[in-house]
């Protein structure tokens, strides 16, 4: 069975991101700036989970 796939919007710490990687396939937003909410809805879009910070 695939992991459920989720979109982060920003970089969390290391830690955070393995506990999140170790349950999920991660796309993760690694911009300095924070994704638009154009590029949220986009990349969002067929995950199953979304961490927006």
């Amino acid at each position: 069975m695939p992991k459920p796939r989720v979109f982060v919007t920003r970089i969390i710490p290391e830690k955070g991101l393995n506990m999140i990687r170790a349950a999920c396939d991660v796309v993760l937003w690694e911009d300095e700036l924070p994704p638009s909410h154009a590029v949220i809805h986009r990349e969002s879009a067929g995950m199953d989970g979304l961490l927006c910070l």
